[in-house]
């Protein structure tokens, strides 16, 4: 039987392919004469380690899988050194375990002075960064004080800023895994961060001094994760400002994307001029410069041009150009208002153009206004012949008691809401359906009330006539709500002028402010003075008279084509007439 059992050996008392041949050869040349045997010897060797192959194999990943077993079972080897004691002294004989020591203790230290240079520079750049945050946060309370009492604006504000320091974060590493492989100059670090990916985002979303003050902070966060590059710090302020103020205006999505990437594109080439200026291989720093600007630019749009689709559609924010969308005169509501309610379609256009002029002449947004007025009074959809701009004839309230007349007049803002909901507009014009005339008094229909409860000796509650708000806040909403009471007085006067127009509007915003529709409204006296001006000059060209044309004084009828068409039908007619009687 043969013995299968398996024991542990030691390498050494292995037999190698070595070892084999030379014992085989040693046999073989044992037969010969020592004269042949030294001949034949290496002949034989040669030709003996050519035929035979081992059958042992070195199991690379067993053996390391053994030693780590082992080297659990083995406790290491700490030998302890107390402060002030001497590692190995002048003159001493030095052994291996004295290099072994000293090695260890330069690795001490290094990890130590590691470890206290990280949490140094993680103090200063916190405190740094706290005092930062708190000197912005006083800015945009300063400047902005409803962003910072809007949720939804910070949401946007903290995800974007969080967002923007991992990408540059991310875009560091990637340089950092890159640049060795591409032969790319360390200096171009700086062109490898979206730093204007904040400012763009922001300016377009909430505004362009939110964009600047988060630009500023972004471009602190990044100058610190570059090690206190002070270029990073000053082409980050820069890039704040540059970009913000170009993009801030944009109209469309790619109007936004051509700006965005140009003004990044030489702002970034602008502030890496000096390097390829000075450079001995200045056109290949050159190349470097522009490709990755470019590159750098292109994907900082793109990334802005998505946030800014998913922050529109995650927040429900309205940027302008989302807006202009919607000031489409081929949009379901407003075509509907074309066919079904044609006066309230005229009546929202000339509303608009009030709200658009007044909005720009004190500095809000006009396109905020101007869609907000195109829309504010699509619940009139739902019965378009309560209303005056719509009637063809008699009136439909004259059956109605006042109270009902009311309820079909308040209940356009809540049908309003309906179709808001339902087609998905923005906020912002909801705010404008459901706040465009307040708390604001049905006076005709309320006067009317009065005047039939003293013949019926009943009670009028003023409250019942009144709409149930809320007022408006936002300075485009309360310009749509003033232009939409001032535009429908003034086309109830009889040859308007000026100084008519003048007095109305002064008058409608006096009553406004004694009713207390004004207390939300975040506008100033002096704005609102602007915005009347504004009103009377625009009604004024709007409700202009026409000059007289002269009558024309001549009997001659030949070039009335009205006429003569007449005349030539009368004869056709009679001609058609003569035949019938002849034929009977």
């Amino acid at each position: 039987t043969l013995n299968r059992t398996r024991s542990a050996a030691e390498i050494s008392s292995l037999t190698t392919k070595s070892k084999a041949t030379k014992a085989i050869s040693e046999s073989i040349c044992s037969r010969y004469s020592l004269e042949n045997r030294n001949v034949f010897s290496p002949v034989i060797e040669m030709l003996v380690y050519e035929v035979i192959h081992g059958d042992l194999l070195y199991d690379e990943k067993a053996t390391m899988k053994k030693r780590a077993e082992k080297s659990l079972l083995v406790e290491p080897a700490i030998i302890e050194i107390k402060k002030g004691q001497t590692i190995i002294s002048k003159g001493d004989k030095v052994q291996i375990k004295d290099i072994t020591k000293l090695q260890a203790y330069a690795k001490h230290l290094l990890d130590k002075d590691l470890q206290i240079n990280f949490i140094t520079k993680l103090m200063d750049s916190s405190t740094i960064c706290l005092m930062l945050m708190v000197l912005i946060g006083l800015f945009i309370y300063k400047i902005h004080p409803e962003v910072m009492r809007s949720t939804q604006k910070m949401w946007i504000i903290g995800t974007a800023v969080i967002l923007t320091i991992f990408l540059n974060q991310g875009a560091l590493e990637l340089f950092s895994l890159i640049s060795p492989v591409m032969a790319i100059p360390p200096s171009f670090e700086l062109q490898f961060v979206p730093i204007a990916l904040i400012p763009v985002l922001l300016s377009v979303l909430i505004g362009f001094r939110i964009g600047l003050s988060c630009g500023v902070f972004v471009a602190v966060v990044a100058a610190l994760q570059l090690n206190n590059s002070f270029d990073m710090l000053i082409t980050g302020l820069f890039t704040a400002c540059v970009t913000g103020v170009v993009v801030r205006d944009s109209m469309n999505y790619r109007q936004f994307f051509v700006k965005a990437f140009i003004s990044i594109w030489l702002i970034l080439l602008f502030s890496n001029m000096t390097n390829f200026l000075n450079a001995d291989n200045a056109t290949e720093i050159t190349i470097w410069t522009i490709s990755l600007s470019g590159m750098n630019a292109l994907a900082t749009s793109i990334i802005a041009l998505l946030l800014v689709f998913i922050y529109e559609g995650v927040f429900k924010v309205s940027t302008n150009m989302s807006l202009l969308l919607l000031c489409d005169y081929n949009h379901p509501l407003l075509k509907r208002l074309q066919l079904e309610a044609p006066g309230t379609y005229h009546h929202s256009l000339m509303v608009s153009t009030l709200a658009e002029h007044a909005a720009q002449d004190i500095g809000a947004n006009p396109i905020k206004a101007r869609v907000c007025a195109l829309f504010h009074d699509i619940g009139k959809l739902s019965k378009p012949e309560y209303f005056t701009e719509n009637n063809q004839g008699e009136s439909k309230h004259d059956d109605l008691h006042p109270r009902m007349s009311t309820l079909v007049i308040l209940n356009h803002v809540k049908e309003g809401m309906d179709l808001a909901l339902k087609y998905k507009l923005r906020k912002i014009i909801r705010d404008a359906i459901e706040q465009h005339h307040g708390t604001d008094l049905v006076y005709f229909f309320y006067k009317r009330a009065i005047q039939e409860s003293k013949e019926k000796a009943t009670t009028v509650e003023e409250q019942e006539y009144r709409y149930p708000g809320p007022l408006p806040s936002e300075k485009e909403v309360v310009i749509v709500s003033l232009a939409d009471s001032c535009e429908a007085a003034a086309r109830a006067l009889q040859k308007p002028t000026q100084s008519k127009i003048d007095s109305l509007i002064w008058e409608i915003f006096r009553k406004r402010i004694r009713d207390g529709q004004l207390g939300d409204a975040d506008l100033t006296f002096g704005e609102l003075s602007v915005i009347k001006d504004s009103f009377v000059r625009t009604l004024t060209t709007m409700l202009h008279a026409r000059i007289q044309y002269p009558k024309d004084e001549t009997e001659e009828d030949e070039d009335d084509l009205f006429m003569a068409a007449q005349k030539i039908s009368d004869s056709e007619q009679e001609s058609t007439e003569k035949t019938d009687n002849k034929i009977d």
